[in-house]
């Protein structure tokens, strides 16, 4: 079963993120890629992902801030991390 971080403006999978770069003043939430693109063309070619990413700055966006902050404490609190 998924769990959900409900912002001011989206739902966010918790499932989906793949790290959270923690700042005293701001959050950055990098997602994991959902969709890849690319070419390949006689054994040699590129493909590349999408680096969703969600900038939450505390000073612009308190609310979404202080719920961020609170699912990690919750977080924290419930050892689901170290």
């Amino acid at each position: 079963m998924s769990r959900f971080l409900r912002l001011k403006h989206c739902l966010l999978n918790v499932n989906q993120i793949r790290y959270i770069d923690i700042k005293p003043d701001e959050y950055k939430i990098a997602l994991i890629g959902s969709e890849l693109k690319g070419f390949l063309m006689f054994g040699s070619g590129s493909i590349d992902s999408d680096n969703t990413r969600i900038k939450i700055c505390k000073k612009e966006h308190l609310e979404d801030f202080t719920i961020v902050s609170d699912w990690l404490l919750s977080e924290k609190h419930n050892n689901v991390w170290h």
